[in-house]
């Protein structure tokens, strides 16, 4: 997947322990340093195989970590992010934070602002089931028990990130889609209109205006034919003509 080196992925993590918040960083720092280790390698394989040629730049740090030790201080964060067109990618969620709002409530207030954030809830304590949690929050969210597997957390965080982009994707395809039928719609609808009023300016006549030979003619014309012009002088020629053979014989 083509990343941005500008726009690093933003990372949101949750928790009342400054030293659970030290391991989030330790953890991306360390995935990080991975994804340019294998940009490197791949560099030097292509000059390998490409004699030298121009090297691959390689990329910067993927990941923007920005750490609170709170849900309400979180909430602040994700709600400041979507009006600056910032949003966050993932959320690292404890569940049990005894000050203020728990994991769950956090959830709740940070789905209302932000329906696409991927959230990965960590705990050591099962204070709300399953059910429960899908219930107030939907299905997409995922679960991890404290203390934190790394390799594990890692491959979830590239997981959900990379569903977080297609989705973003999709929305940008939606949007362009709704915009071209919008447009299309007023185009018809400006042609229609076009098309109603030459109709009645056709067939429009001012009250108390008398029409010009030309327009009674068209007017004529388009009702009743070319009868409705041609002077009806035929029978009269006829029985003119009638006479005058009377009156030679």
């Amino acid at each position: 997947m083509e990343q941005q080196a500008q726009q690093p992925w933003r990372i949101l993590a949750i928790d009342d322990e400054v030293s659970v918040l030290e391991t989030y960083q330790a953890i991306l720092r360390a995935t990080g340093d991975m994804e340019d280790q294998h940009s490197s390698d791949i560099n030097d394989l292509n000059q390998l195989v490409n004699l030298g040629s121009e090297a691959v730049e390689e990329k910067q740090s993927h990941f923007d970590l920005t750490c609170v030790n709170s849900g309400e201080a979180g909430y602040q964060q994700v709600k400041g992010a979507i009006q600056q067109g910032t949003p966050f990618a993932v959320i690292y969620l404890d569940m049990r934070m005894p000050n203020g709002w728990d994991g769950l409530d956090t959830a709740i207030k940070v789905r209302e602002v932000d329906p696409h954030v991927r959230i990965i809830m960590i705990t050591a304590y099962a204070d709300h089931s399953m059910t429960q949690i899908r219930s107030k929050i939907g299905v997409d969210f995922e679960f991890l028990n404290k203390p934190i597997n790394r390799e594990e957390l890692s491959q979830l965080t590239r997981l959900h990130i990379e569903n977080w982009e297609r989705l973003k994707e999709l929305e940008r395809y939606r949007e362009q889609l709704e915009l071209l039928v919008e447009r299309r719609t007023a185009e018809l609808k400006l042609e229609a209109d076009n098309h109603k009023q030459c109709g009645q300016a056709r067939s429009f006549n001012p009250v108390g205006v008398n029409p010009t030979p030309a327009r009674q003619a068209s007017h004529r014309i388009e009702n009743f034919g070319l009868a409705g012009v041609i002077p009806k002088t035929k029978h009269r020629g006829i029985k003119t003509a009638g006479r005058k053979r009377e009156l030679n014989g």
